[in-house]
């Protein structure tokens, strides 16, 4: 489980304070599919950037299962991220001069694994349904295909979360939905958490759990 606890973000500058969030509290558990939407500004992504530790609160906690994960020394929140987050993001941020695979593998370049990271690649890349696709270069594939990677990429570390910002946004309706439906089917048949930013209703609707915010407040939470 993760629990947001009174969880507050501002900016500070030329004498400005800008509140991002304001006193937010939630509880998301593994087996649902979470959307988040809410008007441009609303806190949206500064939200997701927390719980995955890129970004800090000003005020309030971030728990999984019940350790605060703002109290991990520096040297460790980046293994914990490791093994607990993937993210995957509006841009799908593939390096241009590596293949598919090398860069599903790129976060375990540095790491040591008690898995084979090729098979771990390849399974995946079977999964998404780009067993062919292994060796092509980002300028060669579509951006449904690009998309698919980066999430594979997200995978490769077996993570129980996922992040999504905007993963549709860039892609149109038909690869929307089918981004949509692989992280669907991730939920729910591997249990990995999914939490997902949208500006897609009806994409919304289609979650277990959607989340309304407002100027940095959450002003509704519907389940389904």
């Amino acid at each position: 489980m993760i629990h947001i606890q009174n969880l507050e973000k501002s900016y500070y500058g030329d004498g400005v304070v800008t509140k991002v969030l304001d006193n937010v509290n939630l509880k998301f558990e593994r087996k649902d599919f979470t959307t988040i939407v809410g008007p441009s500004g609303s806190g949206k992504s500064t939200l997701l950037n927390i719980m995955g530790t890129l970004d800090s609160p000003t005020n309030g906690k971030v728990l999984y299962n019940e350790e605060d994960i703002f109290t991990i020394k520096n040297n460790k929140l980046a293994d914990f991220r490791f093994q607990h987050i993937g993210f995957v993001f509006q841009q799908f941020q593939l390096l241009p001069t590596l293949t598919a695979m090398e860069n599903i593998l790129a976060p375990l370049f540095a790491r040591k694994t008690t898995f084979s990271k090729q098979e771990r690649v390849e399974e995946l890349l079977e999964l998404l349904g780009l067993g062919d696709k292994k060796n092509s270069l980002p300028s060669q594939l579509s951006g449904g295909q690009q998309q698919r990677v980066a999430i594979a990429r997200a995978l490769v570390n077996s993570p129980k979360w996922i992040l999504a910002d905007e993963p549709t946004g860039n892609l149109d309706q038909k690869n929307g939905e089918i981004i949509f439906e692989i992280l669907q089917k991730l939920n729910k048949e591997q249990g990995c958490g999914i939490i997902l930013i949208t500006h897609d209703d009806t994409l919304a609707k289609k979650s277990d759990r959607t989340i309304y915010l407002t100027d940095g407040k959450v002003v509704d939470d519907v389940r389904r």
